[in-house]
């Protein structure tokens, strides 16, 4: 029997496409045929025939999944018992329940989730120089994923494709996907925070009209099309609707663009003083 598989990934700062590429790696290893594929791209390119196996990577924003990378989860076709491995990437600054939440979104498709991952990886918030707070501390993921990391990762993934070509694939309990303190802070959050009040507590982002070329980059990568250009083909963004990603920050070729990271770093700081249980990596199987 021909195995297929299929990753599903939504990134900003790359740290779950670079994960991505690793189970893309492991999988083919075993000789499968695998696709990779950005979530914004999976309603169009998910292939007519159902994989053997999906994996499925997003980052945790705002304590939960981004909800640009929810939408798209939502618009994928029945996954007909398809089964899934789900993992997330965080910065090591918030409890969260997003390996948990992934497996129940895909599990309402139709798929069968049968295990899950959450990676500590480089926080991308900037704190000087061109630098992320995760290039320079370890709390918040620098040098991650190293390569014992990936190594553990591709061999969780292994393990996984093993699991389908044996057929002895069954349901995780959902529960052990609670990773993160066992979700306690983010079920606490995620009622009373919708997510005009989660964008409250980071900066907006500025455009600066003398830097901005009008090239449109930071057009392709906004998932809410916040960003338009105005008759002088500068850039303008409608807070309203802004997820504040800064996808749009990390694409500039100008450097047009902008925000108050000292403001962004106090929120992420006084998270990160709050969340336990933060080990580099957690593997469910």
């Amino acid at each position: 029997m021909d195995h297929t598989a299929l990753v599903l990934y939504y990134t900003r700062s790359q740290n779950t496409a670079r994960l991505a590429k690793a189970a893309e790696a492991a999988i083919a290893e075993c000789g499968w045929q695998v696709s990779c594929i950005s979530l914004d791209q999976a309603e169009k390119k998910f292939p007519d025939k159902m994989p053997s196996l999906i994996i499925l990577g997003t980052p945790v924003q705002y304590w939960t999944v981004p909800a640009a990378a929810m939408e798209y989860i939502q618009r994928l076709p029945d996954l007909n018992g398809c089964p899934a491995f789900v993992y997330s990437c965080y910065g090591g600054c918030v409890a969260n329940n997003v390996p948990y939440t992934l497996a129940k979104e895909l599990t309402a498709k139709g798929a069968t989730a049968i295990g899950g991952a959450q990676l500590l990886t480089p926080h991308s918030c900037r704190i000087g120089s061109g630098k992320r707070l995760g290039d320079v501390e370890g709390s918040f993921g620098k040098g991650l994923p190293d390569e014992g990391m990936l190594d553990e990762f591709k061999d969780a993934v292994t393990r996984v494709v093993r699991t389908v070509e044996t057929g002895t694939v069954s349901p995780v309990a959902m529960d052990r996907l609670k990773i993160n303190t066992k979700g306690i802070l983010a079920a606490a959050m995620n009622p009373v925070s919708p997510l005009k009040m989660k964008r409250m507590f980071m900066p907006p982002v500025a455009v600066n009209p003398s830097a901005c070329e009008g090239c449109g980059t930071c057009l392709k990568v906004c998932d809410t099309g916040s960003i338009r250009l105005d008759e002088n083909k500068t850039a303008t963004i409608n807070q309203k609707t802004c997820y504040r990603c800064y996808g749009c920050m990390e694409v500039c070729p100008n450097e047009a663009l902008s925000t108050n990271w000292k403001q962004a770093e106090l929120v992420v700081r006084s998270m990160n003083l709050i969340a336990k249980d933060k080990e580099k990596s957690v593997f469910v199987l």
